[in-house]
């Protein structure tokens, strides 16, 4: 059922906004409805986002690769300047009485002097260490209880007249505590040891071991 006109009091339409008979407002709106319109992005737009996003991703791979590279760099140089390296070798092939490993530990011109003197003597590599060593069971443990850097007049008051003088970039004077088992039987002492550099190699460089007499500095 219609209602009312307040004014005149003549039937009104549904949903009419002013009255038929007197044209009245029947204080009724009509409902507009509200449309919501979004901003448009253009096809640069979504080529301006594209690009940043790439950058963005290319930006996150190169410091991952930079960081990958940095510590790849640092734990080669932590390695290569590690002299403990060939100490340690040094002692791992006295023990399995290995050659080859040995004559690793020292100077390029002593290895090739050293092998020369092998071949000379018609020996092979595991009779001519044998000679030297004997038949022992041998184990070896070391501590370096001090280093010391050594000046260029150091190293050139000790080792000028060595083939690998010339080579020599950085020289190391160590104190070294170890002891040896010979078939069971232990014995510790101290020793001086030298320890250089060579081409970014380290190597066993002590004056005994000039003469060949590669054992002097452990037993």
């Amino acid at each position: 059922m219609g209602n009312f006109c307040t004014k005149c009091g003549a039937i009104l339409e549904e949903d009419s906004t002013f009255c038929g008979k007197c044209g009245a407002s029947t204080n009724k709106s009509a409902t507009v409805p509200v449309v919501t319109t979004l901003p448009r992005v253009g096809a640069n737009a979504l080529s301006i986002a594209s690009s940043s996003s790439k950058r963005n991703q290319l930006i996150g791979i190169i410091a991952i690769a930079v960081v990958a590279i940095i510590i790849i760099v640092a734990g080669f140089s932590i390695l290569s300047d590690n002299y403990k390296f060939v100490i340690d070798s040094a002692c791992q092939a006295l023990e399995a009485k290995d050659y080859d490993k040995l004559i690793n530990c020292f100077p390029p011109t002593i290895q090739e002097t050293f092998e020369r003197n092998r071949l000379n003597s018609g020996q092979t590599k595991k009779s001519y260490l044998s000679g030297l060593l004997g038949d022992h069971k041998i184990k070896l443990s070391y501590k370096v209880l001090s280093e010391d850097r050594l000046s260029k007049a150091s190293v050139n008051s000790l080792f000028y007249s060595t083939d690998f003088y010339d080579d020599l970039e950085t020289v190391y004077e160590l104190n070294i505590k170890y002891t040896v088992s010979l078939d069971g039987d232990k014995s510790s002492s101290s020793s001086t040891m030298h320890v250089g550099k060579i081409k970014g190699k380290w190597y066993i460089i002590d004056s005994a071991i000039s003469k060949y007499n590669f054992l002097g500095p452990i037993f």
